[in-house]
């Protein structure tokens, strides 16, 4: 549903004149489900194992580790998933595309967390700053305008919020004049040079 939702509104963008409004569909699962295609944990044979029962009461052990079956699933169902993100993504930017609205479009796509496949599997999202936690896809599409590149550059996502405007050239408001600064910084230069 939520693909069909993202693919109407990008028609209705471009042949409506609903140009002037942002759109930001935030999209969350309870457990992701893939279409068989993408189910490659099912594909791999290693479907249907069941979280340890001690994972629970023993996740923050340091001598805890999840069984290999376990982790070849649970792996392989977030190589799916991306698989899965990646086609949805491709079927907006078509969409927006053959509307004939790709070049006035910004397209922001982030992740919230990341996921730790290291560190004997740490299979969770709190209490610890692994690097394969911290580190979220960040991509920004707007062609004619942001030249396809990969950034080193650390950034956070507090930094999205004032791209954006800066991006699309709005001035800040009388408030956020008089507001503290944000925490975030603008990457146009950084979007620009690649």
């Amino acid at each position: 549903e939520a693909q069909q939702a993202a693919a109407e509104f990008a028609r209705r963008f471009a042949v409506a004149g609903e140009r002037d409004h942002p759109f930001a569909p935030g999209i969350a699962q309870a457990a992701f489900l893939p279409p068989a295609r993408f189910d490659l944990a099912a594909q791999d044979g290693v479907q249907g194992v069941a979280v340890p029962y001690e994972y629970e009461s023993r996740r923050f052990e340091d001598d805890f580790e999840m069984p290999e079956a376990f982790v070849r699933q649970e792996w392989r169902r977030y190589q799916g998933e991306i698989a899965f993100v990646d086609e949805q993504v491709g079927r907006l930017l078509d969409a927006l595309a053959d509307a004939g609205a790709a070049e006035e479009t910004i397209v922001i796509v982030v992740g919230d967390h990341g996921e730790s496949f290291e560190h004997d599997f740490y299979f969770a999202h709190e209490f610890r700053l692994y690097d394969a936690l911290v580190h979220v896809p960040l991509l920004v599409r707007w062609p004619g305008r942001i030249a396809p590149s990969r950034v080193a550059t650390q950034v956070t996502l507090a930094d999205i919020a004032p791209t954006i405007l800066d991006l699309a050239s709005v001035p800040p408001s009388a408030e956020a004049q008089d507001a503290p600064a944000p925490d975030g910084v603008v990457l146009t230069a950084l979007l620009r040079s690649g």
